[in-house]
């Protein structure tokens, strides 16, 4: 197969222009439904974990420094109230697993002052949001004595970081000099009956440090340097564990989601409204290790209601079209099979317009001829247009992506798992 790899990518790029490569619609419901609704593209995402700190973001977006009222462009704020107030014996553990329900309820809300009602028409809107898991199947790959490894881990470098801090302080105290030598230093943290483990992270710290050092910065310069080489890269390794374990899950998922934008605070006017509802199912398989991991198959079907007000958009631009093409209820499937390097994806969408009703229908079949050159190949019908329901839309598309100036997803896949451990 080797041997005609190079021939094969010159035959794509000698056909592949000759047709058009069409993707797939995302038939996930929106992770952050009120950006969503009023098309806003926020960098950043505040998300407190105190009632004072969503407080806090609230004042510093929407007050100006004379107290008046503002829409700040492109914000963006969500908040999950099961963890905004402090919980006694909290176990992560039986949260991971029973995450779902009332746990997983997030309020998203987000604010643009360029939300768009014809091409020189702009106007500020403030979307509201809300999401949920009524089903969140079960986590892939918690593994409890990891999970108390980190945290032990975790546990023990804070205790080293006290103790070297309460070591170093007691030094300075018999230390006259305005300076001091750091071997003096590093040598005097070392204690008889220390463990191995200790004594290496002495050595680690010290690495970088300058071979004097000021008596009245010792202890922020050895606190950081803790930190910044061992305490946080634990605690990174704990979080990313977490994250991963909380959003990689198997069985069946039940996700639903709704959003409203408002655009006129006088008069709560609403432009635009929308409702998700997604059931994805992920069986589940043993890896090489004996660890449970979602397979390779997966199958999403997407109930999803889009509305735009006309009556509003028409009072802002009286020229604009009375034929609602945002007004959309879609039933979509999706069926997806990822190999190593064989991809297969099916999607089939019906859509009930208040004009028309039509569907779409895609296939895609992807190969990797090596971890960075993808070949993929589309085939299906695409909606028909509104206006001339004669044209069948059909879809043809091949295209060759040689992934450049990009990782591979192996290579991150390998990064990830190394992060791990």
């Amino acid at each position: 197969m080797k041997r005609f790899q190079p021939l094969f990518i010159i035959i794509c790029l000698c056909f592949g222009s000759a047709l058009y490569s069409q993707s797939f619609e995302d038939l996930n419901a929106p992770s952050f439904p009120a950006a969503t609704i009023i098309n806003s593209d926020a960098n950043e995402i505040s998300r407190p974990k105190s009632l004072k700190g969503f407080e806090a973001v609230l004042l510093n977006n929407f007050v100006d420094s004379t107290n008046n009222i503002l829409v700040p462009n492109n914000f963006a704020l969500e908040f999950n109230p099961y963890t905004l107030s402090k919980r006694k014996n909290f176990n992560y553990e039986d949260y991971i697993n029973n995450y779902k329900g009332l746990k997983t309820l997030s309020f998203s809300l987000a604010a643009n002052t360029t939300y768009k009602i014809n091409d020189s028409t702009n106007i500020e809107a403030i979307g509201v949001g809300a999401r949920m898991f009524i089903l969140n199947g079960l986590p892939a790959s918690f593994d409890s004595t990891k999970y108390q490894r980190l945290v032990a881990q975790y546990k023990k470098l804070t205790s080293y970081n006290s103790s070297l801090i309460l070591r170093a302080t007691a030094f300075i105290a018999t230390k006259p000099e305005a300076t001091i030598a750091t071997d003096e230093l590093k040598n005097a943290l070392k204690k008889e009956g220390d463990q191995e483990e200790l004594l290496n992270l002495i050595d680690l710290i010290f690495e970088d440090i300058d071979a004097t050092i000021n008596k009245n910065e010792i202890v922020e310069v050895l606190d950081t340097s803790i930190k910044t080489k061992s305490r946080n890269k634990t605690l990174e390794a704990f979080k990313t564990y977490l994250d991963k374990v909380k959003n990689e899950r198997y069985g069946l998922i039940w996700e639903i989601n709704g959003a409203v934008g408002i655009a006129n605070a006088a008069t709560i006017t609403s432009p635009q409204q929308g409702i998700w509802s997604t059931f994805t199912y992920r069986p589940i398989k043993k890896d090489e290790n004996g660890d449970n991991v979602p397979s390779p198959f997966e199958f999403t079907n997407l109930i999803r209601y889009t509305n735009i007000n006309n009556d509003f958009i028409k009072g802002i631009d009286p020229y604009a079209n009375a034929i609602n093409l945002e007004q959309n209820f879609d039933i979509g499937l999706q069926t997806a099979l990822d190999l190593d390097q064989f991809s297969l994806e099916l999607e089939y969408i019906y859509r009930i317009n208040s004009e028309k009703n039509t569907d779409k229908l895609l296939l895609n079949v992807g190969y990797n001829i090596t971890n960075d050159i993808l070949v993929s190949f589309n085939f299906g019908k695409d909606y028909h247009e509104l206006y001339d329901t004669s044209k069948e839309n059909l879809i043809a598309g091949l295209s060759v992506d040689f992934g450049f100036g990009t990782i591979s997803k192996k290579s991150i896949t390998d990064l990830f798992n190394n992060d791990l451990n």
